[in-house]
């Protein structure tokens, strides 16, 4: 029984205070709350002196998502390593927000996109683009322009690839060592579908250009050029069908007579006559034979518009290969 609060008093505070309900009987006190609610304290009651809450060095959260690896130190949360926000693409800036974490914004600074093809790179997008294409015209239309991203523009003296055809063709050349008396003449008859578009406009703008390419050991070798360049000399015919070139002084490497028709397939012709001392001659390669033909001749027709027109003659195709005079046709 108890008479007096005292005698309930068990002297551990963790229990609380004890007390006598006036008819002899003790009531349990309340335990005090010793959680201090901070995740860096370990919390515990001593049953003399009361809440204990001991820092401890605990992994833990500071709320701040540019910081790693955080832990407990005198009682509070502290921040370890900054976070590492690097995206390794210099097209965007990389910041850390502390409610988010990583942030990268695109950016428009230079940069080089690794290819030497452009000469002026900005950052569009997030990404690298090239805006300034390296412009590796030449200004030879008999040869075939490329841009290698490492090496830069490469020039092939070959044949181009992607032309129009036909299925007659022939080729004549005389030589009188460089007099009145030279003569070129080429045809491309019942050819490939040839759009009148595909003409340009060669009395404005456009250029035309016969490339001979000899081939030795199976490689092909440039061996001349004959150039037409835009001129008031030409006039169109029919009904938007095509155009006529005439010069009676040859006065564009030789070349006196162009005549360009468009057409369906099989229907569509292409013919070059050049005379006289203007014209360059290739030149025989001995003085047996004009061509090396190993094992073909190829002739182009190239505008600026790139529209080729194109006839490979074969060794069957040669009925004279001697040294002022070759001929080649095929049908």
């Amino acid at each position: 029984t108890c008479a007096l609060p005292i005698s309930c008093a068990d002297n551990d505070v963790c229990n609380g205070d004890e007390t006598c309900d006036g008819l002899g009987s003790c009531l349990s006190g309340t335990p005090p709350d010793c959680d201090d609610r901070e995740a860096c304290t370990d919390d515990s009651c001593d049953a003399v002196q009361g809440c204990q809450n001991v820092p401890n060095t605990d992994p833990c959260d500071d709320a701040d998502a540019c910081t790693t690896s955080d832990v407990c130190s005198g009682g509070a949360c502290v921040g370890g390593p900054p976070l590492v926000c690097a995206d390794a693409n210099g097209c965007t800036d990389d910041s850390c927000d502390p409610l988010s974490g990583c942030v990268f914004t695109n950016n428009t600074d230079p940069c080089d996109d690794g290819s030497v093809c452009t000469t002026v790179d900005a950052c569009v997008s997030g990404s690298c683009v090239g805006v300034d294409v390296l412009d590796c015209d030449d200004g030879n239309p008999c040869t075939q322009e490329l841009c290698d991203e490492v090496l830069g523009c490469v020039y092939s003296s070959g044949p181009a690839e992607v032309c129009l055809y036909p299925t007659r063709a022939e080729l004549t050349l005389t030589d009188r060592g460089g007099g009145s008396r030279n003569r070129l003449q080429w045809k491309w008859l019942n050819g490939d579908a040839t759009l009148f578009r595909d003409l340009g406009e060669p009395e404005a703008e456009t250029e035309y250009s016969l490339c001979l390419y000899d081939t030795s050991l199976d490689e092909p070798v440039f061996a001349t050029r004959l150039l037409i360049p835009a001129n008031g000399l030409w006039e169109r015919t029919g009904r938007n069908t095509g155009y006529r070139f005439s010069d009676r002084d040859g006065s564009f490497d030789g070349v006196s007579r162009v005549r360009l028709k468009a057409g369906l397939q099989g229907r569509a012709r292409v013919t070059l006559l050049a005379r006289g001392v203007n014209v360059p001659m290739p030149g025989p390669v001995s003085p047996f034979q004009y061509f090396e033909f190993d094992p073909a001749l190829i002739a182009q027709l190239v505008n600026s518009e790139g529209i080729c027109w194109s006839t490979t003659y074969s060794v069957d195709d040669v009925d004279v290969n001697g040294a002022e005079r070759f001929k080649a046709g095929f049908r």
